[in-house]
C-alpha cells in the first residue's frame, strides 16, 4: 500500500515538473500573453483537465512555473554556499557567482514572466517574498548592511538588464570581479 501512495506521489511530482517544463516552453515561443492553459497541456501531454488538478488557474501556474525558477536559482546559491568558506560575506559570495552563471532559462522567457507579474498581485507577492528572503540573508552576512545592500541592488540590476536586452557596458567577468573585491 505504501508502494503504492509513493507511486502516485511521485507521479504527480513528474506531472507538475512536465507542466512547468511545458509552460516555459510555450513562454519562450509564444509569450505569457499568448500563454493559454490548453497550450500548455498540449505541450505537456496532459489532458486539461489534469492540469486543472495541479494548476487550478493560469495564475497558479505561473506561480509555480516563478517559483520553480526561484528555486533553481536558490539551488545555485546554495552550490556557491556550501562550497565557500565560513567567513563573512559567504551569502553574497555565493550570491554574485550564482548571478553570473548561464542560466538555462532564456531571459525572454524571464522577461515575459515579469511583464505577467506586473499584473498579478499574487505573483508580485511572491517576487516581494523571494526578495525578503534574500535582503535578510545578505544583509545579516557579516558585511556591512549598505555594502550588502547594493551588491544585491547590482546582481538585481545585472540581471533585469539581460533580461530586458539593454546592452551592458561592462563585461560580466569584469562586474562579476569587481563585486568579488567589494567584499575583501
Amino acid at each position: 500500500m505504501m508502494n503504492t501512495l509513493n507511486e502516485k506521489q511521485n507521479a504527480a511530482l513528474q506531472t507538475r515538473s512536465r507542466l512547468i517544463d511545458a509552460a516555459l516552453t510555450v513562454l519562450q515561443t509564444q509569450g505569457a500573453q499568448h500563454l493559454t492553459l490548453d497550450m500548455v497541456a498540449r505541450q505537456a501531454a496532459v489532458s486539461k483537465g489534469g492540469l486543472l488538478h495541479h494548476f487550478p488557474s493560469k495564475d497558479a501556474l505561473i506561480q509555480a512555473t516563478a517559483r520553480h525558477l526561484y528555486e533553481s536559482f536558490a539551488e545555485c546559491v546554495q552550490q556557491h554556499y556550501d562550497a565557500d568558506p565560513a567567513t563573512p560575506g559567504r551569502w553574497l559570495r555565493a550570491y554574485i557567482h550564482a548571478t553570473f552563471e548561464p542560466f538555462d532559462v532564456p531571459f525572454e522567457t524571464l522577461y515575459g514572466l515579469f511583464v505577467y507579474g506586473r499584473d498579478s498581485i499574487d505573483l508580485q507577492t511572491l517576487i516581494q517574498e523571494d526578495y525578503a528572503r534574500w535582503q535578510s540573508r545578505l544583509v545579516n552576512d557579516g558585511i556591512d548592511p549598505v555594502k550588502a545592500a547594493v551588491i544585491r541592488m547590482v546582481c538585481d540590476s545585472f540581471w533585469s538588464e539581460r533580461v530586458t536586452n539593454i546592452p551592458q557596458d561592462i563585461p560580466p567577468e569584469t562586474l562579476q570581479a569587481y563585486l568579488l573585491d567589494m567584499l575583501n
